[in-house]
């Protein structure tokens, strides 16, 4: 998408942070005076979450990292604080999630509370002077039924009768060729372990990794433009588009009817939808505007946002993208709410971080897609160039998504939205992201 965008998603490099980085003091909406006096302090430990894409390209789960500022050092009661408050438990009672830790730090808090179905600790590897605490933790974590990960480097600490439950290779550490070598030889001594790539800087590599054995990847290119051949922005995709524009504009049931009726495989399945048991008609619908009446204003834009990512091939990798676009565009909701921003400023911003990934989605550039959309100004600058009222808004929202610390703690004190409001902001727009998609299946 766009550079400055990028360049953060890909962490290719450490970023600068201008006090106006569009240079649009002006552009954006003022912050409340009470907030904008008070600064808030950055945070000084974070706890940093990465997609992991298992081979179909679904979303397999998350790894979580702690981070700390240079002049602090979590204690291991603040870093299980931390995980408690991202849900960790919960989440991974549906998902992989990969937890790495320290081991002293394992050993310190009653981590085991946070033991669930699909739950994976992975400790840093061990100096030689920490190894007696390293192979202790993992003892710890397996009496208590929690799976290890083990990074390739560390294996040779552990007996080769030990049980994996994942093997880390860090792409970015080796040569092609060593690379290739390394999974050839994990092959023989680890047939039964699965392979997790980190750091699979694009697509074309993930597809390499993942044709030589790797069960699981992680990295900068989940979000990055897709390498294959590419979707197509079809009617029925500028459809919903229009349809969520309208809905999310309280327009009235016959001009959001009008346009549906513009595609046939739309309005078919909106009147199904209104048929389906659900809602438990003793009628048949047959009308579209019965059906939009039936389903409702809030059912509906929901079902629009879903279908956006879901009308095409309707690859596992939709569904990724689908996720985080959800998760994004809820969370700028969300912050526009906590900042008493007006309702249209609100679902504007829900539109920018829906549609933030369209261009991965479509394989396409996003001047093609957002020239042949009709959408508010304010959503356009920001797609188009960063420019405009929300795209500080959008650049926090990926900064939070990141966990960007440094970056978080400038913008938010710009827009004057506090660290509490925003951490809350970002757990319920990952909650509602999750049941949104399934309550839809």
């Amino acid at each position: 998408m766009i550079g400055l965008f990028r360049r953060l998603i890909g962490k290719t490099e450490e970023m600068p942070i201008s006090p106006d980085p569009f240079g649009r003091e002006a552009a954006h909406p003022p912050a409340p005076p009470s907030a904008a006096a008070v600064k808030p302090p950055p945070p000084q430990a974070i706890l940093r979450r990465e997609e992991i894409i298992d081979a179909r390209m679904r979303l397999a789960g998350y790894r979580y990292l702690v981070e700390a500022s240079a002049d602090h050092v979590p204690s291991a009661a603040e870093i299980l604080s931390l995980c408690q408050e991202a849900r960790i438990k919960p989440f991974a009672e549906r998902r992989l999630i990969v937890l790495t830790l320290a081991a002293q730090d394992w050993l310190a808090a009653d981590f085991g509370s946070l033991a669930s179905p699909r739950l994976v600790v992975h400790f840093s590897p061990p100096r030689e002077e920490t190894l007696p605490t390293w192979l202790h933790a993992i003892e710890s974590a397996r009496t208590q039924g929690i799976g290890l990960a083990v990074s390739v480097e560390s294996l040779v600490h552990l007996p080769e009768t030990a049980k994996v439950d994942l093997v880390l290779i860090d792409y970015s550490a080796y040569s092609f060729l060593s690379f290739e070598q390394m999974l050839m030889r994990l092959s023989t001594q680890r047939p039964d372990a699965p392979l997790w790539v980190d750091r699979v800087p694009g697509w074309a590599e993930r597809h390499y990794c993942h044709a030589h054995g790797a069960a699981y990847c992680s990295g900068p290119f989940a979000t990055a433009p897709f390498d294959d051949e590419g979707e197509t922005l079809n009617e029925s995709r500028i459809v919903l588009i229009e349809m969520l524009n309208l809905v999310r504009q309280d327009a009235d049931i016959a001009a959001i009817a009008a346009v549906a009726k513009r595609d046939p495989a739309v309005t078919l399945k909106l009147v199904a939808l209104a048929n389906s048991p659900v809602f438990g008609l003793e009628r048949t619908i047959t009308s579209l505007e019965q059906a939009i009446l039936m389903v409702g204003r809030e059912s509906l834009y929901r079902w629009l946002a879903i279908g956006l990512f879901r009308t095409g091939k309707g690859s596992p990798r939709d569904e990724m993208l689908l996720e985080i676009a959800l998760t994004r565009g809820r969370l700028l909701e969300l912050i526009g709410t906590r900042l008493g921003l007006a309702k249209h400023e609100c679902d504007e911003l829900f539109l920018v971080g829906l549609l933030s990934l369209i261009d991965s989605l479509l394989g396409q550039s996003i001047t093609q897609i957002v020239e042949r959309l009709r959408l508010p100004q304010a959503v356009r600058s920001v797609l188009l160039d960063s420019s405009g009222p929300w795209g500080r808004y959008l650049l926090l929202a990926l900064a939070a998504e990141r966990d960007r610390g440094d970056i978080v703690a400038t913008l938010a004190e710009k827009i004057g939205l506090t660290l509490a409001d925003l951490a809350s902001a970002l757990n319920e727009a990952r909650a509602w992201a999750e049941g949104a998609i399934a309550s839809d299946h």
